[in-house]
């Protein structure tokens, strides 16, 4: 399922940190299937790096849902999602990821 071995739990069947880091929305907004969830848990468990990203995760998304959206300009998400993709290209470019 993975492209890369988790560094902390060594085990090549494990998900990545990558695709972790990828589906924590869909986990926290419990979107992901019976199957993809108990994978995800069962590397949290042993990858402590990830554990730390993901209360970091959920602390910002709760403060992102107290975020009053109604003044947001009409393209908003247009425009984050293009500085999102700059971003991501960039780190690639950077060989980040």
């Amino acid at each position: 399922m993975s492209k890369f071995e988790c560094p902390e739990s060594g085990d090549p069947l494990m998900p990545s940190c990558h695709l972790v880091a990828d589906t924590l929305s869909d986990y926290l907004e419990e979107q992901l299937s019976d199957a993809d969830r108990m994978l995800l848990e069962e590397h949290l468990r042993a990858c402590g790096l990830c554990m730390v990203y993901l209360d970091q995760f959920r602390a910002v998304y709760r403060v992102a849902g107290q975020v009053d959206c109604s003044e947001l300009p009409d393209d908003f998400e247009e425009v984050m999602g293009a500085v999102i993709r700059r971003w991501q290209a960039d780190r690639q470019a950077d060989g980040k990821e």
